[in-house]
């Protein structure tokens, strides 16, 4: 019976990444799909790639302050899949479900055990997954494209740098969203001057990126296109930061997590006898790239912000808990507690899926509402009369301007 046992767990574990990638896209889709339609920053995002699928050029009709690849993906997903709600809800799940399976796969470059990347993981999806219920936005993006450069990074063999390779990583983070873009290359060289790595390469990091993001700008400008770009990315970014500031209690959080990390570091530098070496470096590229990424909570230190921007911090205040404090706690009763805790979640996320799916169904069964197809809205008279008269006001050459937070609800109809 034993080695039977044992025969299922080896061959489980020899297909972990398949069987954690499904549980993973279950886990989102609780949260992806059952959610109220309403004027928050899904609209926003869903009506400037809803406006670009049907050939409106961005930074011209399209109010966008952020760096525009989220913003082309989704319109090459409306292209395939259809532009309405249901699309961007998939692009959603999408974008959810590789930044948790880069999580996984992080976990276990940092040399936990899969039993302990899939504990920790369950553990960042309960911390975050509310955040999924804001829809598809840039900032997961970028932060997929920062793990990736992380998971690079970790990766202790000896090896030729790639400056092409890793320049493009930091012109994708860029164009996903700027000011993340710049965080990440602070990042970048923090960490090289930490652990004290070859500077030149960050030189031929940044010289491919100025490359790209030149080649870009050049496209920009031979469509007409460029001034409207750094209108709205650098002049627009700066006002809204200027004038949406917002803090409240979350701040606390957001400065704790600093100076644990930090702290964290110190303690590396300071107790090198009790940290080894290839764990200290790890932990300085994590903490480095995690006080950089909470910085993207600004200008506003809410909850969803801080929450959003605390994954890296997650991850590497679990590392440093596991792998410098308690390296000695990995005997088989801890394992056999994370194993019943792993299946209780599952079958708690299982549930919950089972529910809030099956409500969306319902929900929606009847709902060929476009372009709102697949979205679920309280208010659905509402707009259509608003959309109705501002159609019939049209006809008689009448233009109608709504001074309301709402307005894309109408327009996009």
């Amino acid at each position: 019976m034993k080695e039977k046992i044992k025969g299922i767990k080896s061959k489980i574990l020899k297909i972990d990444n398949l069987i954690v990638g499904i549980f993973i896209l279950i886990a989102v889709s609780v949260f992806a799909f059952d959610a109220i339609i309403s004027a928050n920053d899904e609209l926003w995002n869903f009506s400037n790639v809803y406006k670009m699928s049907y050939g409106e050029t961005i930074y011209e009709a399209c109010n966008v302050i952020v760096t525009p690849l989220f913003f082309y993906i989704g319109q090459i997903i409306f292209k395939i899949l259809g532009a309405n709600y249901f699309s961007f809800r998939i692009y959603n799940l999408l974008l959810y479900s590789i930044l948790y399976f880069l999580l996984y796969r992080l976990f276990k470059k940092l040399t936990l055990s899969k039993l302990k990347a899939f504990t920790y993981l369950i553990l960042i999806y309960f911390f975050t997954c509310t955040c999924i219920l804001i829809g598809a936005n840039y900032n997961i993006l970028a932060f997929i494209f920062v793990i990736v450069e992380i998971l690079y990074n970790l990766d202790t063999k000896e090896k030729k740098s790639e400056p092409l390779m890793q320049g493009l990583i930091m012109f994708l983070v860029f164009m996903s969203k700027q000011n993340i873009g710049l965080l990440y290359i602070l990042g970048i060289i923090i960490i090289s001057i930490l652990n004290k790595t070859n500077i030149k390469n960050i030189f031929k990091q940044i010289a491919v990126f100025i490359l790209f993001i030149g080649l870009y700008l050049l496209g920009l400008f031979f469509n007409g296109n460029l001034y409207n770009f750094i209108n709205y990315t650098v002049l627009g970014l700066l006002e809204f930061g200027n004038k949406n500031t917002l803090v409240d209690s979350y701040i606390i959080i957001f400065i704790a997590e600093i100076a644990l990390l930090v702290g964290i570091i110190i303690y590396c530098k300071k107790h090198r006898e009790n940290v080894p070496v290839d764990i200290r470096k790890r932990i300085i590229i994590l903490n480095s790239f995690s006080i950089m990424m909470l910085f993207n909570a600004y200008p506003i230190f809410n909850k969803a912000h801080i929450i959003l921007s605390s994954i890296f911090s997650f991850v590497a205040i679990v590392y440093f808990i596991d792998s410098a404090l308690f390296k000695e706690l990995n005997n088989k009763y801890i394992n056999r507690t994370m194993v019943a805790l792993d299946f209780i979640s599952m079958i708690i996320i299982l549930i919950l899926g089972l529910i809030l799916n099956t409500s969306y169904i319902k929900n929606i069964r009847n709902n060929n509402f476009e372009p709102y197809f697949g979205g679920i809205m309280i208010n659905q008279n509402e707009v259509q009369n608003v959309a109705n008269y501002i159609m019939k006001q049209k006809e008689k050459n009448i233009e109608v301007i709504i001074i309301s937070y709402k307005a894309s609800l109408y327009n996009n109809i």
